[in-house]
């Protein structure tokens, strides 16, 4: 299979990896020159873009059946406009382009907004707020309009990431003022690397299209999370502030049934506390 995937950050590497591994050709897209030494290994070929430049897009598209969209969250309060920008970059190259392909588009659960532990589902009600909501919601939108042109589409709404270097106990570590502040009773939606690469590697197998949450099974409080971390790890106990709750998360639990009734069974269903 001939693929390629535009956003190389920690998921986009390693989904290049595991294709190396398969055989599969890759083509990595990325704006980041210090990307190029990492993901040689993976890739026969590598495309530095310049400012979403739609005739650097094209001819990559053209060549490759399967486009994935995984643009890094690391890039923090730029994230939704990239997303944004590389989705009409593909909607304009799609425009010229009389193939249809196969679009597989790694976007988050943080497109949910507030609904106090409520479960929510691919039919839910979308009804943005947020900037990052509404940026994300109409990235959703101009990639499902590929359908127009007879593209297969299919939206993953992925929850919080943890795995290799990004541990729930380093997470503790690394962002403790953003896990302490508030009381800490919004249900979690986790997923570990090893089910993304494997849900998407079940997707593109099975061909499937549509919109689909990826979490495991577990939706603990952040608290009890945390706290039953902290006592495995051996790690200092958390201290809440309720009174300086942190307006950026959401309580929602994101079902997985859909995923699972397509026949993706779960690698990690539980959370792996390391």
């Amino acid at each position: 299979m001939n693929i390629a995937i535009l956003g190389c950050g920690y998921l986009g590497t390693h989904l290049a990896k595991f294709w190396h591994q398969k055989n599969h050709s890759i083509t990595a897209m990325t704006d980041d020159p210090t990307k190029v030494s990492v993901l040689n290994p993976f890739t026969q070929k590598i495309v530095l873009l310049k400012n979403g430049d739609k005739n650097q897009v094209t001819p990559i598209i053209e060549q490759n059946e399967t486009i994935i969209l995984s643009i890094s969250s690391e890039r923090k309060k730029s994230y939704a406009d990239y997303l944004l920008g590389a989705a009409n970059v593909i909607k304009e190259a799609a425009k010229s382009i009389r193939e249809p392909k196969y679009l597989l588009f790694t976007g988050r659960t943080t497109i949910y907004n507030e609904k106090n532990g409520l479960w929510l589902d691919e039919e839910s009600t979308l009804d943005p707020v947020e900037d990052i909501e509404k940026k994300l919601f109409e990235t959703e939108q101009i990639l499902l309009s590929l359908q127009e042109l007879s593209w297969d589409v299919c939206i993953l709404r992925i929850g919080e990431v943890y795995g290799p270097n990004y541990e729930i106990s380093q997470k503790i570590k690394n962002k403790s003022d953003y896990f302490s502040a508030g009381s800490g009773n919004s249900f979690t939606n986790m997923i570990h690397l090893d089910d993304i690469i494997g849900a998407i590697n079940f997707i593109l197998d099975h061909h499937l299209t549509g919109i689909y949450n990826l979490v495991d099974d577990d939706h603990q409080t952040l608290k009890k999370l945390l706290n039953e971390a902290s006592t495995k790890l051996n790690l200092p106990d958390i201290q809440w502030e309720p009174k300086h709750a942190q307006k950026t998360r959401k309580n929602f639990r994101a079902s997985n049934h859909k995923i699972k009734s397509a026949g993706y069974s779960f690698i990690h269903p539980h959370r792996i506390i390391n």
